[in-house]
């Protein structure tokens, strides 16, 4: 099964790797020295701090669901408009779908909703295949729909700088948690 920590290590790291000397291939000096870093910055501080706010916030939703919340997790997929619609808005479902089995892989099935070994009648978990459960996914894939780098160099297939290396375009592949609520909560806020 395909989940979101699995492809951003192989993305981050042959990407990265890949980006760098494509889109600098041709400049020269401080022109050539500054493309370099900008998108090794997006890959370290965009794409992989990104990524790790994903894994803090999965260990927070441990403790909220504990305390008994019910959540709905809106995820949307995105795509950079270089392909045909039909294949962004399917790509859009797969990137969605990664982070979605990250939460059913997540620490061995952890949010799963699952017998309770030795306790028949119990069971542990959040999730339920049907979407049923405590946790609750919501999707939407958008294609290259909600792209906002658009025109000429994001679609010229001739000139992979822009279309494909440029940090802009990189941008529009993401995957995004855009929305969290939660239908009952028992959690407490404290006032100073």
């Amino acid at each position: 099964m395909i989940n979101y920590q699995k492809t951003f290590a192989e993305y981050a790291i042959r990407n990265r790797d890949l980006f760098i000397p494509e889109y600098i291939k041709g400049l020269k000096g401080q022109k050539r020295i500054d493309d370099s870093l900008l998108v090794h910055n997006f890959f370290e501080n965009e794409a992989r701090a990104n990524f790790d706010r994903f894994r803090d916030f999965t260990e927070i939703l441990e403790t909220v669901l504990a305390q008994g919340d019910t959540i709905i997790i809106d995820i949307q997929g995105f795509a950079s408009p270089l392909s045909n619609p039909d294949y962004n808005l399917h790509l859009t479902n797969r990137r969605i779908a990664t982070v979605y089995n990250m939460f059913v892989t997540y620490a061995g099935g952890f949010f799963l909703y699952r017998p309770f070994p030795g306790r028949p009648g119990e069971f542990l978990g959040y999730y339920k295949p049907d979407n049923t459960g405590q946790l609750k996914f919501s999707r939407k894939p958008n294609g290259e729909n909600a792209s906002k780098y658009k025109g000429p160099a994001a679609e010229d297939t001739k000139n992979l700088r822009t279309s494909i290396y440029d940090v802009r375009a990189s941008r529009e592949r993401r995957v995004e948690i855009s929305g969290i609520k939660i239908l009952r909560t028992k959690c407490k806020i404290q006032s100073d």
